[in-house]
């Protein structure tokens, strides 16, 4: 299981207590578990022409999404040496969503 944490894509980290899937959880469902962290708020998600000069292709900003991107190829790759299935992979993300009640 691989554990995205959420936050708005400006505040969070892969080992939040309370809120991230524990080690214990893990253990029980017999699975690896792989949590991750990224880019946040500007420093994630700001698109300047100074942070993509040498940037190959077209794409400005979200550098936060292309850290997720990059650490799910990690995982698939290398997810076999801690005992894992590379074609059995879960991503589980957290989304906190609010019901607008009137």
């Amino acid at each position: 299981m691989v554990w995205i944490h959420g936050g708005f894509l400006q505040f969070g980290n892969g080992n939040e207590p309370g809120i991230s899937p524990t080690a214990k959880l893990a253990k029980k469902m017999n699975m690896v578990f792989v949590s991750m962290n990224y880019r946040l708020y500007t420093l994630g998600f700001m698109a300047l022409d100074i942070l993509t000069d040498d940037i190959l292709t077209d794409s400005k900003g979200n550098y936060g999404l292309w850290d997720q991107l990059c650490a799910l190829q990690w995982v698939k790759e290398n997810i076999k040496n801690f005992g894992g299935d590379p074609r059995k992979v879960c991503v589980l993300i957290s989304i906190i969503m609010c019901k607008n009640e009137k």
